[in-house]
């Protein structure tokens, strides 16, 4: 089954300091892949330097960027994991 996360960045207001653990990292790699893609602003998948979140995964992420939808979509070159960021804009 793959693993598909959704990221609506429109939520804002949580202090990062009272996240869990688990969740800052994850806030954190999606900011890398942010980062990554608004400064390449690939329409295809494209791999990045980012290496996928999965314990034990030693895969790439590549990303792409939607115009029309206002995300960004990320996927492991190995793994099922992936996921889109919404409301950037």
């Amino acid at each position: 089954m793959e693993k598909t996360f959704i990221a609506n960045m429109s939520e804002s207001g949580n202090d990062f300091k009272k996240l869990p653990k688990s969740a800052r990292e994850f806030t954190c790699f999606l900011d890398l892949i942010i980062e990554d893609t608004l400064k390449n602003l690939p329409v295809n998948f494209t791999p990045t330097y980012i290496r996928c979140n999965k314990r034990g995964c030693y895969g790439i992420i590549s990303t792409k960027i939607d115009f029309d939808e206002n995300a960004i979509e990320w996927k492991c070159s190995v793994c099922p994991t992936g996921g889109a960021i919404t409301n950037l804009f």
